[in-house]
C-alpha cells in the first residue's frame, strides 16, 4: 500500500472512530455575585446554542447572534456602576424599538415557527437608545432595576439550550413587575379564567429577567428563587440589557396572541449575574442605590429558602413554555 493510501486510511478511521470534539462554553471572566462552577451544559452547548451548527442562511445566522448575546455574561458595554432603569425606561426603549423599525416577533411554533429577528444587531447598541432622562444604553449595557419576582420558573426548550428538555439546561424566566402580582392559578381553580386575566394585566405593565444555565450558581435555580419571591420583598436585579426579538409585547393588558410571555417590553435583563433582596417591603423603601437596605442573595435568612422544593416542583408542570 502507497503512503499516501495509508495516510488516507488513517484519515478515515480517525474522523468515523471519534467523536466530533464537544461544543464548550467558554467564560473569560468571573460574573457572579456569588460562587459558581460549570455544569453538565457548558461541555455539550456553547454559546450560539445549536444555531451554531446550523445552515449558513440568514435566518440561522440572527439566531446565533442573538443566542451569543443571551448568554454574554462578561459585559460588553461595562459602566463602572449599573446603570438603574425603571419600568418607564424599559417601556420607552419598547417604543424606540418599534419607531427605529427593528425587526422582532414570530408566528407559529414548533417545526412551523417563524422569528422576524433583526439581522444587524448593532442598531440595538447605545448609540441608538435612551432612557427616559436621556441616558445612552443599549444591548450588552450593564444595567439593574428594583421590582417584584413573579413565579421564577424554568423556561422551554430553546436553540440557545441546545433544545435541551432538562430544567437544570434551561434559563429560569421571572416576571418582574412594580408592584406584587397575582400568581398562576390553578388549573382546578373554578375562577381560573379571571384570575389569569388579572395576572397577565399586572404582568403586561412589568418586564422579564433571566438567569441562565451556563455556570449558574444553585441559587439561582428556579426553585430557591420561588421561594424568595414568595416572600414578596423587593429585589435589585443586575445583569445584561438585551432585547428578546423571538417576542412580542403585550397589546394594552392582554398577552400577545400566540403564546407569548405576558411582557410590556421584550427588553429584558437577560443573564442575570446578580439578586440582591431588600430589607424592606415597599419601592419606596428599597432605592437602588442604597447599599445598607439591600441584602446578596447567599445571605438572605434562611427562611427565605425554606419553600418546599417538591411543591414547587409540582407548580412548575403547569408552567407554559417560553421558546
Amino acid at each position: 500500500m502507497s503512503r499516501a493510501a495509508v495516510l488516507s486510511a488513517i484519515s478515515a478511521l480517525c474522523c468515523c472512530a471519534w467523536p466530533a470534539v464537544a461544543d464548550d462554553f467558554q467564560l473569560a471572566c468571573h460574573p457572579f455575585s456569588l460562587p459558581s462552577e460549570a455544569r453538565p451544559i457548558d461541555g455539550k452547548c456553547g454559546s450560539g446554542g445549536s444555531a451554531a451548527h446550523g445552515p449558513n442562511t440568514p435566518e440561522n445566522r440572527a439566531k446565533e447572534a442573538q443566542n451569543r448575546r443571551k448568554n454574554a455574561l462578561c459585559r460588553q458595554e461595562a459602566p463602572v456602576t449599573p446603570v438603574t432603569l425603571t419600568m418607564a425606561d424599559f417601556m420607552a426603549l419598547q417604543t424606540q424599538a418599534q419607531h427605529q423599525g427593528i425587526q422582532f416577533g414570530a408566528e407559529g411554533s414548533g417545526g412551523d415557527r417563524k422569528e422576524h429577528l433583526p439581522p444587524d444587531r448593532t442598531r440595538l447598541d447605545s448609540q441608538h437608545f435612551r432612557t427616559v432622562h436621556g441616558r445612552p444604553v443599549g444591548e450588552g449595557t450593564w444595567v439593574q432595576i428594583v421590582g417584584f419576582m413573579n413565579e421564577p420558573h424554568p423556561g422551554g426548550k430553546e436553540d440557545v439550550n441546545c433544545e435541551s428538555t432538562d430544567n437544570s439546561d434551561k434559563d429560569v424566566h421571572i416576571n418582574l413587575v412594580g408592584s406584587a402580582a397575582p400568581w398562576l392559578p390553578a388549573k382546578t381553580d373554578p375562577s381560573k379564567d379571571e384570575k389569569e386575566a388579572i395576572r397577565n394585566a399586572a404582568l403586561c405593565k412589568g418586564i422579564v429577567a433571566e438567569t441562565i444555565p451556563h455556570f449558574r450558581p444553585d441559587l439561582f435555580e428556579a426553585s430557591p428563587l420561588r421561594s424568595v419571591a414568595k416572600q414578596e420583598f423587593p429585589v435589585l436585579i443586575s445583569g445584561q440589557l438585551f432585547f428578546d426579538a423571538s417576542h412580542f409585547p403585550c397589546e394594552g393588558d392582554v398577552p400577545h396572541h400566540g403564546g407569548h410571555p405576558a411582557r410590556g417590553s421584550i427588553w429584558e435583563i437577560h443573564p442575570i449575574t446578580s439578586i440582591q433582596v431588600c430589607k424592606n417591603k415597599t419601592l419606596h423603601q428599597c432605592p437602588a442605590e442604597d447599599a445598607n437596605v439591600w441584602t446578596p442573595l447567599h445571605e438572605v435568612p434562611a427562611h427565605f429558602l425554606a419553600a418546599s422544593t417538591a411543591a414547587f416542583a409540582r407548580e412548575m408542570e403547569s408552567e407554559p413554555d417560553e421558546d
